[in-house]
Order: C-alpha cells, then sequence, then structure tokens
C-alpha cells in the first residue's frame, strides 16, 4: 500500500492547493439544512429521495450518487448537529496533521469505494439502498486514531484519545456487523465494514506496531547509557581544550606542555596550537 500513499504525496507536493479546505463543514451544514427541510416536509419521505440506491440511479436518479451524504446522523436536531460538530472535528484533526489535499483524496476515495460497493451489492446480496454515511465516517474515526493516537477529546465530558476512541468504535462496529449478518443470514453487513476500512488500508495504511518502537526506543537508550559511562570512565590523559580522554579515544595521542602552568595535557590536535596558561 505504501506506492498509493507516496504517489498521493507527490501529488499533494505538485498541487499544493489541491483539496477543500474544511470540507466536513460543509458536509456538516448540508446534513443540517437537510435535516431542517425533512422536518418541513410533509410526506416524511424527503430523505429517502437522498439516499444512495443504484436501481434508481440508473434509472436517472443520478443526485443520489452524491446526496446521500447530506443525510443526517440522526432525527433529533440536537444529535444530529452534535454529531454533525464532532466529525467537522475529526475532518479538521486530520486536515491539520496530514493537510487539506491528503484528507480530500480519502474522503473522496471513501464516497468512491462506497459507491462502487453498492452497486455491487445491487447484485451480489440484492441490497438496493444505502442509509447515509455511517460506515465512512467510521473510516474517518480509524483514520485519524491512526494519524494522531494521542490526540486528546471528551467523550461526554471523559478525556479519550483518538486511539482508544477509534478502537472502541471499530469493536462496536465489529460486533454490529457481525451480528447483523449473522441475523440476516448474509455478510453484506461484515463485507461492508471491510470495503470502509479498506480506505484507510489505502490511503492512510497499517498503525505502526508501537511495541517495536518502544524496544527500538529503549535499545537506542541503554546504548547511550552505556556509551555514557565509558565516557565517564577512569582516564589517565585527558586535553583539557576538548575533553576527549584515552579512555573515551584511545586513538589519540596525548602530550604534556611544559611551557603551561601546571604541565597541562593536550591531545594531538591540540597540543600545537593552543595558547599558553601562564602561572
Amino acid at each position: 500500500m505504501k506506492p498509493i500513499q507516496k504517489a498521493i504525496a507527490r501529488f499533494v507536493a505538485r498541487h499544493p492547493r489541491f483539496g477543500v479546505p474544511r470540507l466536513m463543514l460543509y458536509i456538516a451544514i448540508l446534513q443540517m439544512v437537510a435535516l431542517v427541510l425533512s422536518r418541513m416536509e410533509t410526506t416524511g419521505t424527503f430523505l429517502d429521495v437522498l439516499r444512495l440506491n443504484p436501481e434508481l440511479i440508473m434509472h436517472g436518479e443520478v443526485w443520489r450518487l452524491i446526496s446521500w451524504l447530506a443525510i443526517p446522523l440522526g432525527g433529533d436536531v440536537i444529535w444530529a448537529a452534535i454529531g454533525a460538530a464532532f466529525f467537522y472535528y475529526m475532518g479538521r484533526l486530520y486536515e491539520q496533521s496530514s493537510g487539506t489535499g491528503k484528507f480530500t483524496i480519502f474522503y473522496l476515495s471513501g464516497v468512491a469505494l462506497t459507491i462502487i460497493f453498492a452497486f455491487v451489492a445491487r447484485y451480489a446480496f440484492g441490497v438496493t439502498e444505502f442509509y447515509g454515511a455511517s460506515y465512512l465516517n467510521l473510516s474517518i474515526i480509524v483514520a485519524v486514531g491512526i494519524i494522531v493516537p494521542d490526540a486528546q477529546i471528551r467523550l461526554y465530558f471523559i478525556p479519550l484519545t483518538m486511539k482508544w476512541l477509534a478502537i472502541i468504535d471499530l469493536a462496536f462496529s465489529v460486533y454490529t456487523a457481525v451480528s447483523d449478518s449473522i441475523g440476516s443470514g448474509s455478510p453484506f453487513y461484515a463485507v461492508q465494514l471491510v470495503v470502509s476500512l479498506l480506505n484507510v488500508v489505502l490511503i492512510v495504511g497499517l498503525p505502526k506496531p508501537r511495541v517495536l518502537a518502544t524496544a527500538k526506543h529503549a535499545k537506542f537508550r541503554a546504548e547511550q547509557t552505556i556509551n555514557a559511562a565509558a565516557a565517564r570512565a577512569r582516564h589517565t590523559h585527558k586535553c583539557v581544550v576538548c575533553g576527549r580522554t584515552d579512555t573515551s579515544n584511545p586513538e589519540l595521542e596525548f602530550r604534556y606542555c611544559s611551557k603551561c602552568a601546571g604541565y597541562l595535557c593536550y591531545c594531538e590536535d591540540h597540543i600545537g596550537e593552543h595558547e599558553h596558561v601562564g602561572n
């Protein structure tokens, strides 16, 4: 997957203006507008017109390729607003850590994968309609959890790092997808989850095993400690200019200057070019 990530990095570097700044803000606004319009509409079918439906798309309702992104995260205004604000914040975290261009590519890639899967699912699983961008939103949380794992947020006033939020959300989604697939007798929900996470693997990559990183860091610190201890070990000769000793630099030769008060020691680099210290 690294070639894809390197290609994205090169593209973004060559096109620094590519991307939609604050993309999730526009998505949040669309969702709130859609929620308000659905409340004003009396038949209760407004949101049905927005859903991703491959069969109706092939019959000319092409707006459904994009309109499903405007479906709010909940029917209640307050919870929909909280959800929209939360994913706006997730998008900003991604943008600030990786850049607007990379987040735009990630989001568009997730949209494209969802649309492709919708058409495949129509024939493979007989599913004709999708309800919003819940799995796309999950992929954003997982991606941010990988990119900035130590970023801290408050979930219901409880401090939580992005790494653990991503793990909890992913675990809940896996449980739900597997349960729904078993209950329906179709692997559709599990496959849909895998497709959404495929976007993370392709664009962001898998998280680096921090255990290995910690082990390497510990080895480095141990080596530094050993080197420092060796430098502090007993020595016979020490240059008064650079501080090198016959212990830390056994390859050097050391001489003592008879013209300096105290018969001072110098290494081979400084014995011939130093100012004599008077009495």
